[in-house]
């Protein structure tokens, strides 16, 4: 299970290097440079994002799957529990860099790349069931990130952002959100199966355009990368303090509080648990360098930061899912 487990995350980490890679290279040779690259995030923020989110409500509340209440129940408690674990850690640490940095390394503490990452290996790990529950994962990622994800963005040396609450209330991710929810209301409550061909004429373009999330972040990464001194990334302490607590603190004080509700309160369903694990361990989301990119912070840092933490995951996740499968067995 142990080398399982490490062959799909190397896999999907090493999918993502090679797209950097392409970036790379077509900055380097002048086919994708920095300033497109700079405008292609924009086109990811305000176009592709929107419709990656309202694409995930159709794709993953349409097939059909059924949980229980409790099983829901105890996965918004995990979920909840994650973010309110990680928020206030990262902002036990950071305090003595330039406050450019340090909401860079904080967004890069909280945030995990549940949806590229977390959504297939869960899918390898734990079957379509266990797809249910990630995509409630990445719900809940999307309403924070684009509120208190935005607001971190914007803090200055106090710890406050001065920040109308309409543009945290009123960006590209909660319009995505306020089109996906009522989808979401559609298919659970009222059985609608948005993905059926009569419905194509409306889901295939949104779904074309989201399909662009993940190759589009992985060149415009690979052109930011060009830009920096990678030779420094992996001296740099701060990657691997961020990566010690998204890979190692975030994931295994969550499984902490999934034992002692297990112990203590509710039997845990092993495919609850598993998953929410699985959701809680990735490495930093590639928005990080989107959000960096957009909210003029340092595009460069935000770029090592993913990728260093990344190339590290392929270490810590296998242990960590088979930590978790020797206490909840599927």
């Amino acid at each position: 299970m142990f080398w399982e487990n490490l062959w799909n995350v190397a896999k999907l980490v090493i999918i993502l290097y090679l797209m950097v890679a392409v970036g790379f290279v077509a900055d380097k040779t002048g086919k994708f440079t920095h300033k497109a690259a700079k405008l292609a995030t924009g086109l990811l923020f305000y176009i592709v994002t929107p419709c990656v989110i309202v694409n995930s409500f159709i794709v993953n509340f349409s097939n059909g799957s059924v949980i229980g209440l409790k099983e829901f129940g105890l996965a918004m408690l995990f979920f909840a529990a994650t973010y309110a674990i990680a928020i206030p850690l990262s902002k036990l640490f950071f305090k003595k860099q330039p406050v450019g940095a340090r909401v860079i390394y904080r967004h890069a503490v909280v945030y995990g790349n549940c949806g590229y990452i977390g959504l297939p290996l869960v899918q390898a790990v734990v079957g379509e069931k266990g797809v249910f529950y990630t995509a409630i994962a990445i719900t809940v990622f999307n309403i924070l990130t684009f509120t208190q994800g935005v607001y971190q963005m914007h803090e200055g040396e106090d710890g406050k952002a001065n920040l109308r609450l309409s543009k945290i209330l009123i960006n590209p991710g909660t319009l995505g959100l306020m089109l996906g929810i009522p989808i979401l209301i559609l298919i659970l409550v009222f059985h609608f199966d948005l993905s059926t061909p009569g419905w194509e004429i409306l889901t295939k373009p949104i779904a074309y355009l989201g399909s662009m999330n993940t190759p589009l972040a992985m060149l415009c990464l690979g052109t930011f990368l060009a830009h920096t001194d990678i030779k420094n990334t992996f001296k740099d302490k701060n990657n691997y303090l961020v990566a010690f607590l998204r890979l190692i603190v975030v994931p295994c004080s969550l499984f902490a509080f999934i034992m002692l509700i297990h112990r203590f309160v509710i039997a845990v369903p092993a495919v609850v648990a598993v998953s929410l694990m699985v959701s809680a361990c990735p490495p930093s989301a590639n928005n990080t360098v989107l959000f960096a990119a957009n909210f003029d912070k340092d595009v460069g840092l935000a770029s090592t930061t993913v990728a260093s933490g990344t190339f590290l995951s392929v270490l810590t996740m296998p242990v960590i899912l088979a930590v978790v499968q020797q206490f909840f067995p599927l």
